[in-house]
């Protein structure tokens, strides 16, 4: 499992997002070509909660389902 952060601060409507921390759950057999794994969406909800309750500055959490090719491992 690799975890990407982007910090973004964004005001709207009673709600500031701070950190957004992206997940990104992969599965490989040569490094070459990468497929997003099928996690059960109850250890996605498990991640997210940890991280939202555990770092006050997570907002949100995401989940990259981008496979490689043609997108690549790394996500800003």
């Amino acid at each position: 499992m690799e975890i990407g952060c982007g910090w973004e601060v964004r005001r709207g409507v009673g709600q500031e997002y701070k950190i957004t921390v992206a997940v990104h759950i992969r599965e490989s057999l040569n490094g070459i070509t990468v497929s997003f794994s099928k996690v059960l969406w109850e250890a996605l909800e498990h991640i997210s909660a940890k991280r939202i309750n555990d770092i006050l500055e997570v907002t949100r959490v995401v989940d990259d389902i981008s496979n490689k090719p043609p997108a690549t491992i790394r996500w800003v």
